[in-house]
Formats: C-alpha cells, structure tokens, sequence
C-alpha cells in the first residue's frame, strides 16, 4: 500500500463494521511500506485487542518491520514477511491456520500470601498471548516464609475464544524446601499453551502437587 493510510481504515472496520458476539473480529493487514503514524496505528490497535486481532504481513524490502511485528504482536496475532521473489500464498495459509486457532491472554498471578513470594521471573503479567500446544516455563522465587507451608496458587488468564475470564488453582506443598541464605529454591510452575477444555478446542492442564514440588 506504500503511503496509504492505515489508521482510517482500521478506524472505519473497528467502529463501523458489526461483529458476531463471542467471536472476535480478524483483520489482515498487508503494507509493503511505512506510515508516519506507526505509534498511533499501535495504540488503536492496542486499545481494541479484546474484540479483534491483527495478523500482519509485510511485502517486499519496503516494508516496515516495527509496523508488522509489533501491530501482530499488540493486536494478539502473528506476522509474516514476504520477500520480493517468494510466494505470498503459503505464508497467507499459515495466518489463516492461526488467525482460526484458540488463544488465551492477559495473564495474572494470585497467591494465598503474596509475602512469602520474592518475585517470578519472567513476570506473567507481560506475556503477550499463547496459541494452542505451546509451553510456558516461569519460576515462583519464594523466601524464608514459605518454609514447610502449605498455600495455594491461582492462574488467571482471558479466553479470547471464550470471550471470558478464567482461573486455574492449584495447590503448593512446600515441607521440604532447602534454605538458601534468603531464598528457599525455585519451584517450578509449568503451564502449558495447549489450554483447552472440551468446548472450545482446549485441554486444562491441572497441576499436581508433584508438578509444582521444588526442585
């Protein structure tokens, strides 16, 4: 599109345009150059990432790779790049493969007593999206406090398929962490992409004690 106006036209489908309630709309945005807006496209892509998603591809040298990426990356999608002598259909085939699969969002984590936890790395709260049958490896560090206790720990993440809120609980025995000057030893919280339930396309993965025992 070159110097074509982006932003209006996402303007005009997002405020004009009527979706189906409990499914999100899809766009597709294609560019084989920049905007001067790019921060503004961003942000209105951002604001409106709980009713529709953007899937990005960019066309040749031309393109803008901040505008591709981060506009996929902000609007909970994937992107793809094409060079000038390749074949645009295959690529489209795979966001049309992703742009249909179930996906889940804004993450956050509760405990029992948050005082006993020093800090998890990386910090859920910044995981952008997961796509089905993919990992998430993140450490709960926890203090002296959490010395031979038991407590629990809530998952809370946003089921775009869904269009709901929804939690995971499980529960953390702690009877045989090591001391190690001030921190007891990492445990270990795995939870899986592939969350699905037999609804919508997702398995739950419910965590055991021995899935979350310190290592």
């Amino acid at each position: 599109m070159g110097g074509t106006e982006i932003l209006q036209p996402l303007q005009f489908i997002t405020n004009c345009l009527t979706t189906v309630d409990g499914y999100p709309r899809t766009i597709f945005l294609l560019t084989d150059g920049a905007v001067d807006n790019t921060k503004e496209v961003l942000e209105f892509i951002k604001q409106n990432q709980k009713n529709q998603r953007v899937f990005s591809i960019g066309i040749g040298s031309g393109c803008s790779t901040e505008l591709i990426k981060e506009s996929a990356r902000v609007g909970y999608g994937t992107y793809e790049f094409v060079g000038d002598d390749e074949d645009v259909n295959e690529k489209v085939i795979h966001l049309l493969k992703n742009s249909i699969s179930p996906y889940i969002t804004d993450f956050s984590l509760e405990f029992e007593d948050k005082s006993m936890v020093s800090y998890t790395v990386p910090n859920v709260e910044s995981i952008g999206y997961v796509l089905p049958n993919q990992l998430i490896d993140f450490f709960v560090i926890f203090n002296e406090k959490a010395h031979n206790k038991k407590t629990w720990v809530k998952f809370r993440f946003y089921n775009g398929t869904k269009g709901q809120y929804e939690e995971i609980k499980a529960s953390l025995n702690l009877p045989f962490a090591e001391q190690d000057d001030s921190l007891i030893k990492l445990g270990m919280y795995k939870f899986y992409k592939s969350l699905k339930n037999k609804t919508n396309g997702f398995d739950t993965y419910h965590p055991t004690d021995a899935d979350l025992a310190l290592s």
